[in-house]
């Protein structure tokens, strides 16, 4: 399938790019959201509550996106550059979400609340391997079986349980991760296996 991306919106908003892959592109318009706080953002969500598409980045004070819970039309979330952000929004609140991707926000640990994104086809975690970043687990992407694309920069799993990543995302194109996940990510068969796209960063 061949890929269109406004050309504005790629201009204005780099950091979606991305999610510009396998036929599939962001909307706008898009909710831009910097420097914020906590409250900042959720005065921000509360008089856009339309909004489809957001772009939350440079928010050194931001802990939490408890308000995107708010947002029932929201399919897009990008969010760059927010050290001290923790807390994530329960998906199952907006059930449409598409694609969310996070770069630069090496406290984002704890997965499960994406686990109610049921329609999430794009999922990635970007972060510099200086950061040592260690997720919680992975159990939580399971249920996640309309992913297509999954890129997690991250160190380790604290867990260790193993994903059998052929069986839960049958619709797997692009798989990314660091050389310390290898041992988590299993084929059928119990062996580590290389599925489209597969590679190591």
């Amino acid at each position: 399938m061949g890929l269109y991306v406004e050309p504005a919106l790629m201009q204005r908003f780099p950091e979606f790019y991305p999610f510009a892959m396998d036929g599939i592109a962001p909307v706008s318009p898009v909710l831009v959201v910097e420097k914020a706080d906590d409250q900042m953002l959720e005065d921000l969500v509360r008089e856009h509550m339309d909004t489809v598409c957001i772009v939350v980045r440079d928010c050194p004070q931001l802990q939490t996106l408890v308000p995107l819970a708010m947002l029932k039309e929201l399919q897009w979330v990008g969010v760059w550059r927010c050290p001290n952000l923790s807390t994530l929004w329960q998906t199952t609140a907006t059930p449409l979400v598409r694609g969310i991707a996070f770069t630069g926000c090496k406290q984002v640990t704890d997965l499960s609340a994406l686990a109610g994104a049921r329609k999430l086809e794009h999922l990635l975690l970007e972060n510099r391997t200086w950061d040592n970043v260690q997720l919680k687990s992975l159990l939580p992407l399971c249920a996640l079986s309309e992913l297509r694309t999954l890129d997690l920069g991250c160190r380790k799993v604290k867990d260790g349980n193993p994903l059998d990543y052929h069986r839960l995302f049958p619709n797997l194109k692009v798989l990314t991760i660091t050389p310390g996940l290898r041992r988590v990510f299993v084929s059928r068969e119990g062996k580590r296996d290389k599925p489209f796209g597969f590679s190591l960063f």
